[in-house]
Formats: C-alpha cells, structure tokens, sequence
C-alpha cells in the first residue's frame, strides 16, 4: 500500500493540494480491501492470488483477479508480460528508497515487469491506480523504439508512481488525457525518446525524480487536445541527456507553469526550450553559477530570459574558517538555498533536488564527503591533522567548482619565565615555588592535557599537590593558567637539568629549562658558643656590648632567621637591632655575620639566658649567657652622734666603740678611718678594725675612739671618716669638758 512519505511534497501545491487530496481519498485504489501475491514461482492456474505462500505466476493475472482498492505484491524477479490494469489497485514491488537510493534497484532484489514487444509494461485505464517500488522495462539497453514504461490514455485520473525505476524504454512515462497523475521518489533511466511525456494532463505532479543518462529528452510537454494546465515540476534532477531537458511544444501549457528547484545540466539539446512566457523556470540549478546561455551551463536560447532568472548558485562556507591541528573539525556546507538576485530559496522550495552527488576535496588534513543534498545542503567535515597551513577545500558539481579556505593552525603556548635556574639547594630540601605562567599565544583553543618534567633530571623537580593550575583546563586564545614548580633534590650533591613542558593533543606546545645544583647539608658555627658571664653590674646600668658572630661553614648557602634571647631573664638584655647584621641574612658559604649584646639589668640577682639563632640549616645554634644585677653600694656608721658627756679637762674616757656597716647591695672595701673637724685633738682613735676590710652586704666592723679634753671648759665636737670603694662613712663625735 502506498504509504505516507509521497505526500509529503505535495506540500508544495498549495490551494492545488485540497483538490488532490479530495481526489486521492475519493479513488478506492487507495482503500485496501485484500492482498494478492505474485512471484516467478507461482502458479495461475485456478488461482485468485490470495495466499502468499501459493501466489499467483503473472501480474496480468494477479490484476484480473483484484477488486477496486486491492494491492498486488510483486516480489523479487523478472516478469517477461505487459500488464493492463482496468481496475483501482496498487501493484507494490520490493524497492523502498528514493529513486537511486536503494542498494537493490537494478540488482537482484528488484521485481521487474519487462514488457512484450512494443506494448508498455504498464498500461493504465482506470482511475486510483498506483504503482510503487517497481522496476519496468528491460535491465539493459539500448532502448527499442516504440517501448514504454507506464502509458496512460483514456482520461483516467490520480494515478501514483512512486519509488519505482523505469528504464530502457523508448518513453519513460506517456500521459495523455489524465488528470492529477503524481510521480515521486522514482528515476526514469536510459530513455530513448523521452523520460517523460505529458499531453493534455490536468495537475501533474512530478517531484524529486530523477530523468537521466538517456538519448531523449527529459520531459516533454506535448500539444493535444488541450493545454496541461497547473503543473508542479520541482526538485527533478534532469541530467545528462542526449535531448533536452524540458521541451515544452507550442500550446502544449497554459502559461506560467511553475518549475522550480530542478537540476537542468549536461544536456544534449538545449536544456529548456518552451515559448515565451510559458513557464516560471526560476530558481533551477543549470550546471554552473553563472546561469543559462553561458560556458558550462545549459543552454535556454530562444527562451525569455525572463522565464529562467534568477536562478540557483551554489555557494560554499567553512565554519570555523580556523581550526587546531591533531583531529579538529571545520563543518562544510556546499548550499543551493541562494539565487542569483541574492534571495533565499528556503523550505518548502529549495534550489536543487535532494541526493544530487557533491565532490569535496581538500589540500590539507581529511575530508569526509557526503553524496547528498539534502534540503538543499551537501555536508562535509574537515579534519586536520597533524600538519599546520591553509587547507583549500573544494566542492564539484556540474564541473563548477567553489574553494574556501581553512586555516589549521598548530597549538601555541608560551611559558614565562622562559627558563629557571633554581641555585643551589642542599639535598633533601626545597627550593622556594617558581611560578610559571603558560599562555595561549594561538588563534585557537588550547587544551592543556599535562604539565610535567622531561629527563634527565625530572624526578629532581616536582610541582606540588593544588600548584597546578593549567592541566585540565582549555585556555581559549590570550587566556593565562598558573603552574608552579620547586627544585627538591635528591641523591647525591652537583648540578641537576630538567624541563619543563606543557602537553595538548599528544604534543609539546611549550616548555622552560630549569636547572639547579645539589649540595650537601647547609652548615653554620656561632662563636662564642661557651657561656658569656657579663659579670656584675650595678641595677639600673649597663654593661659594654659583647660581640658574637655566625659563619656560613658548610657548602650550601645558610638563611637565618630572626636571632632571640630566650628565657625567664631575656629582658634584661640588649641587642641593638642597628647591631644586629644577622637577623634574616643569607650567608654563601665561608661568609660570616656579627650581632652584639649589653647587659642591663633591673633588678638584683643572677639573670642567666640563651642566644638562639635560628636558619635553614640544623640545628638551631645557641649560646648561655649571664649576668648578676647589683644594687648602689651604703654604709652607715652609729651611733652617731656618739655622745662622751662630762668629762673634766686633762682627764680621758674610757673607749667606745662605732660600728661601720655594709647597708648596700655590694661589697665595700674601706680605708683606714680618720677624725675632721677643727677639734680633732680633743679625741683619739685607740682601735680601728675597718681598716682594709672589705665588707660584704650587711657586714660590719668597729672603731674604738675615746674624749681626753684639755684646754678651758666648755663642748668638744669633731668627726669620723672612714673612706671606701664606695661612698663614706661618717659619723659625728661630742663631748663637754669641765673644771674641777
């Protein structure tokens, strides 16, 4: 049974649909009552053709036995008969694809009814007849003259060729005084007169059909009884034609009879000869840009120009016109959906027939073709490989050629800085982070597959977990990713060589030397390292700097950090920063730094500490430190006054004492003590026991004085010194002589 799919370009017709459709739905052809079954096999005898499995052996047979709305099943093989149909009903053979598309056509899997003699394979008089996925006519050629493939002429109407193929016949099809006939999807191949002729044919519909490599012309519009009137001719491919392509004879249309969206090309005769003003041939491919009349394209001489322009141009495009090497895909179109006036030729029309053959080429990377226009598109996809330069892609049709230029271009990449020497680090420890940055210098998107290191030296260098900020990613043109990668020698001391590189589709797109040398462990000496005792000094003051200094003694450079005192008294000490030359500093190997320090204690007592002084080498250095902090020095001597009371003149005291003691925080040497005053001799010293004595804190010593007055009565006053390392003693001495 006819199915759906050919009504689909009768979409086309517009207000013309309604009537056909009417028409198509009123004829029983299209109404299945039974099935009838043909094969090669079968038998006719007593016969009706109603079981598959016992069919009947000719379609002649097969027909006489159907009713109106029956389908006929021809299967695979060839039926040396003609065929008259009188009644409405389908004959339905194997082919299932558009006209040309079906691997099976012209092959094993074809029903093929041949014909007798001069007598048309299939002959039609009756309404609603249809004929779909046949072959008619002889598999070979040449074709006899007088033969036909379908002949219609009693006025029958909607007769339906679809997917049928049709060839070495002198005529293709030959209609004549029908109505509404519709021939779709099907081919009509190696005609000798004509692939098609239509006389007096009221709404022929004729799409998507292919009328070629025959002596004849392709359709013929004979003069009759009266003008074929309301045609649809669109998306035939008419090619290569020993005639013409569309003869149209005088009166043989009533006027302005559309044909749109053919291939008209490669014909023998001229490719369209109609009177003026008998046909809108507008918008047809005619073999070349450059439109009919011209070299390469068929000829219309003798047709108003009018009637055929504008017509169809093929044009071509790459998108996207740059693309990456290694596998990256440009999307060719080769289109017929523009005319030469510039306008669109959009659905339903479309500027050629679907399944037209588009040759593509390319001079660099791939090109997958595609042999179909569908839509009015032929596709293609560039693939580029491993080669960069400018690809010239190149559609043919008709021997027109269209190019267009891709550009394939290789990846590029830079990395800055370009390259990285990381110094000395000694073994078993890391360099500070290089950054890199790695940008898209390309026109196109770069994607960054891995970042690593190459030999010799590759696992002296290493970028840590979350530094690497490119791999994975697809950096588009002028866009930047951050890697970043430390030198962590192992192993044995010298130099070390590595690089670093980026890799995109399988390849090195950018990279950066790096280079390091491995030495033994960092070593520093501090000296002094014995304890420093500042000694004693008094609370409040301050002692002279001492100095210390740290030397770089080993092979790799040294960085210390930031040199502390440590510990419960490390506040009572001073390291000037303008003194410190250490702290932070980077020492090569054999360089030294100096840093000084004061003691400055506030309070008494011992103030031991420690001098840290931390680096990158091992261990920290450290070295003790003391001090004692000492109050001022006192010394008190009592009584004083020492009182004598009376005491007759010429007459002496017994001796009493005056204790001198040490009231300071430190020791005190004293001198021998001696009496002031301007009455020195009305006392005497009789013992003095302080006299190069050195009194610790609280230690005392005595001084024995007595009072022997002389002279006239009256007070006696004088005083005692005793002098020390420190302040003085002193005390005040009285007395009062009398007469007795």
């Amino acid at each position: 049974m006819l199915g759906s799919r050919w009504i689909a370009p009768l979409r086309r017709l517009g207000p013309v649909l309604a009537t056909i459709v009417v028409l198509c739905g009123a004829a029983p052809a299209l109404a299945s009552a039974a099935d009838r079954y043909v094969a090669t096999t079968g038998s006719d005898a007593a016969n009706n053709c109603l079981t598959q499995a016992t069919p009947c052996l000719t379609v002649q047979h097969a027909v006489l036995q159907s009713g109106n709305g029956d389908d006929v099943n021809v299967a695979t093989g060839t039926y040396a008969e003609s065929v008259t149909v009188g009644v409405s009903v389908e004959i339905d053979g194997p082919f299932g694809g558009t006209a040309g598309g079906d691997p099976s056509r012209g092959g094993a899997g074809e029903a093929r009814i041949v014909g007798v003699g001069t007598n048309p394979a299939i002959t039609i008089e009756a309404d609603g007849v249809g004929i779909q996925g046949m072959a008619l006519g002889p598999a070979s050629g040449p074709a006899a003259a007088g033969t036909t493939g379908v002949h219609l002429d009693d006025f029958s109407t909607t007769t339906a060729i679809v997917d049928t193929l049709i060839e070495n016949v002198a005529r293709g099809v030959d209609l004549k005084d029908g109505s509404f006939p519709i021939m779709v999807f099907s081919a009509v191949h190696g005609a000798g007169d004509a692939a098609v002729v239509l006389e007096h044919v009221e709404g022929p519909f004729f799409a998507d059909n292919e009328l070629t490599d025959g002596d004849g012309d392709g359709i013929r519009f004979a003069a009759g009884l009266a003008p074929t009137t309301s045609i649809t001719f669109d998306d035939n491919d008419v090619f290569d034609l020993g005639g013409g392509g569309v003869l149209v004879e005088s009166g043989a249309l009533a006027g302005g009879e559309p044909m749109h969206g053919n291939r008209i090309a490669a014909t023998a005769d001229p490719g369209l000869t109609a009177p003026a003003g008998a046909v809108d041939a507008t918008d047809n491919w005619w073999g070349c840009n450059t439109g009919p009349d011209t070299a390469g394209c068929d000829d219309t001489s003798g047709v108003d120009p009018a009637d055929v322009s504008p017509w169809t141009v093929m044009t071509l495009s790459a998108a996207p016109t740059t693309i990456a090497t290694n596998g990256a895909a440009s999307d060719v179109t080769a289109s017929f959906n523009t005319n030469s006036d510039g306008d669109d030729i959009g659905p339903p029309e479309q500027g050629v027939p679907d399944h037209l053959t588009v040759a593509f080429s390319t001079t660099l990377g791939a090109i997958d073709p595609t042999a179909c226009t569908c839509g009015g598109e032929a596709l293609a996809t560039l693939t580029s490989g491993a080669a960069a330069g400018t690809a010239d892609v190149t559609a043919t049709i008709d021997g027109e050629s269209l190019t267009t230029q891709v550009q394939i271009v290789g990846p590029s990449a830079s990395l800055t800085p370009a390259s990285v020497d990381f110094g000395s680090v000694e073994l078993g420890r890391a360099s500070r982070l290089q950054s890199f940055a790695l940008r898209n210098t390309g026109v196109v998107p770069l994607p960054v597959d891995d970042v690593g290191f190459t030999p010799p030296d590759f696992a002296d260098f290493e970028i840590p977990a979350g530094a690497d900020g490119c791999t994975g990613r697809t950096l588009d043109p002028g866009r930047a990713c951050i890697v970043k990668a430390r030198f962590v020698p192992t192993g044995s001391p010298g130099g070390r060589s590595s690089f670093l590189a980026v890799g995109s589709n399988g390849a090195t797109v950018a990279g950066a030397p790096l280079s390091g040398v491995a030495l033994t462990a960092a070593k520093a000496r501090l000296a002094p390292i014995a304890p420093v005792d500042f000694g004693t000094v008094p609370v409040g003051q301050r002692s002279a700097l001492r100095a210390w200094s740290v030397k770089n003694v080993g092979q790799g450079d040294v960085t210390l950090g930031s040199i502390a005192l440590t510990g419960e008294y490390a506040n009572q000490y001073l390291m000037p920063t303008d003194r410190d030359h250490c702290t932070g500093t980077t020492l090569s190997p054999g360089e030294s730094c100096s840093l000084r320090i004061r003691f400055a204690p506030n309070s008494a007592g011992g103030k031991p500490t420690t001098l840290e002084v931390p680096s990158d080498a091992v261990p920290t250095l450290e070295s003790s430190i003391t001090g004692s902090g000492t109050t001022a020095p006192a010394i008190r001597a009592t009584p004083s006054p020492l009182d004598f009371g009376d005491v007759a003149v010429g007459s002496r005291t017994r001796g009493r004492n005056i204790t001198v003691k040490n009231t300071g925080g430190s020791d005190l040497t004293l001198g021998a003590a001696e009496l002031t005053g301007s009455e020195t001799d009305q006392f005497v010293i009789t013992r003095d026991t302080c006299d190069g004595v050195t009194l610790a804190p609280r230690e005392f010593c005595t001084i024995r004085v007595r009072f022997a007055p002389t002279g006239a009565a009256g007070p006696r006053n004088a005083g005692v010194q005793i002098l020390t390392d420190g302040p003085p003693a002193t005390g005040e001495l009285q007395g009062n002589a009398i007469e007795t």
